[in-house]
């Protein structure tokens, strides 16, 4: 912990060379710490025994962090702040500024990466297995957990946690659920469900998503047997909190130039490595999918789920986009 925190210091001394990019640096650091001092915070308010953590010396010059204002929408907001507040930073075009904000960041995830796989660490070592349980069904902590790389649950037994879950709260009309795939490579799940009738399917399918996407944020790539998306309930794309620390790559990622400088409301065409694909941007999320045109003349005519139209009247609705995020300032597409 040393280390990083040396790496943090230094981070600071090279931004302080600009006003504005100190500024900004402090605001990146605020960032980081507050969305780590939330999931702090809910691990040492569930703990039986909060005494096993904070009398850790490794963590006495962390655990300050739990009395910081962050909170649930702190991590859910952590990903797209870093991204623009690093922006900012490369803006100024001073040489070295951007670098010390990459070291910045990826100093301060790794000390409170640490200190957060540390405090689960002691949780486990002291005995407090029913502690452990609830903090790796909050979603705030299990975000966290997945983006430093270190659940301690593996991708399947996770998933058979919720579809277990599902069987007791829908009962007979879960139907029957299967995991047919799920892997820890790059993230693609796939769920069968039979029995009962289309809409009992539906509805199954709908719960499963809504928990996976706060507990299994992972599942990059879900995909379902024996039961269609509802078109008015077509679910986002899944949340991955922290995109550029502690995410395990898989060479399916494809970056889209050009996507990341869409205006909210732009439709871009992109041809990469061979593939055609279309975009656009709704507010800060970004929908990619294969692209069906045949013309490049499109514009964005409704957003709930986004639908672009081509001059000749061709319409088409993202309701299935590919899996994507935004690392760096670049927006990357999961290819299947």
């Amino acid at each position: 912990m040393e280390d990083a925190a040396r790496s943090i210091d230094r981070a600071f001394d090279d931004l302080r060379v600009v006003a504005s990019a100190a500024r900004h640096g402090d605001q990146l650091a605020a960032v980081i710490v507050d969305a780590h001092a939330a999931a702090f915070a809910r691990l040492l308010e569930l703990a039986e025994d909060p005494d096993a953590v904070t009398g850790d010396p490794e963590l006495a010059e962390l655990l300050w962090v739990h009395e910081a204002a962050g909170d649930g929408d702190a991590v859910e907001a952590m990903a797209s702040r870093v991204d623009t507040l690093r922006g900012s930073i490369e803006q100024s075009g001073v040489p070295g500024l951007v670098d010390a904000a990459d070291r910045l960041i990826e100093a301060l995830t790794e000390l409170y990466g640490r200190g957060l796989g540390r405090a689960v660490e002691l949780l486990h070592q002291s005995g407090q297995g029913e502690t452990l349980a609830a903090a790796l069904e909050d979603p705030l902590v299990t975000a966290l957990l997945l983006a430093h790389g270190m659940h301690p649950a593996p991708l399947a037994e996770r998933i058979e946690h919720i579809l277990a879950a599902c069987r007791t709260s829908l009962g007979e009309h879960a139907g029957h659920l299967e995991l047919v795939e799920a892997s820890e490579l790059d993230g693609r799940v796939r769920i069968a469900i039979s029995g009962g009738d289309e809409k009992q399917r539906w509805r199954t399918r709908l719960s499963i998503e809504r928990a996976m996407r706060e507990l299994v944020a992972d599942a990059v790539d879900l995909q379902f047997d024996g039961a269609e998306a509802e078109p008015r309930a077509a679910p986002g794309a899944t949340f991955i909190p922290l995109t550029s620390i502690g995410r395990r790559r898989s060479a399916r990622w494809t970056e889209l130039p050009g996507v990341a400088a869409l205006d909210d409301g732009g439709v871009l065409q992109v041809d990469h490595d061979g593939v055609a694909y279309v975009a656009c941007r709704v507010g800060s999320d970004f929908y990619v999918a294969l692209d069906p045109f045949t013309t490049n003349s499109l514009r964005l005519v409704a957003t709930t789920p986004p639908a672009v139209e081509a001059g000749d009247g061709t319409r088409f609705e993202f309701t299935e986009p590919l899996a994507t995020h935004v690392d760096g300032g670049i927006v990357e597409v999961l290819v299947k």
